[in-house]
């Protein structure tokens, strides 16, 4: 299943990459600026969403692409990850 970490850019943009689990987080793709009907409309089977997923953006994903959309549970987010995530997130570039 793709993950796509969410990074609110402001004016319903995003900045993501398309990342995979084997193992280990295998990068797919360079970043992205997409809004959300952007990027559904690029998915074809499951994906799960992380990061800036507040419940508005929950809501507007389960909208777009239904069941097919997942979410880590509590979800995670910049505030709960804190400075580990951040850290692990910028030793992947």
């Amino acid at each position: 299943m793709p993950v796509f970490p969410l990074i609110r850019l402001g004016r319903d943009r995003f900045a993501t990459a398309e990342f995979r689990v084997q193992g280990e987080l295998d990068r797919r793709e360079a970043d992205r600026n997409v809004t959300l009907p952007e990027l559904c409309a690029t998915i074809d089977d499951g994906a799960l969403f992380c990061g800036d997923v507040e419940p508005p953006v929950q809501e507007e994903l389960l909208r777009l692409i239904g069941e097919r959309a997942a979410f880590p549970s509590p979800p995670r987010t910049p505030t709960t990850t804190g400075l580990s995530g951040g850290a692990r997130l910028a030793a992947l570039y």
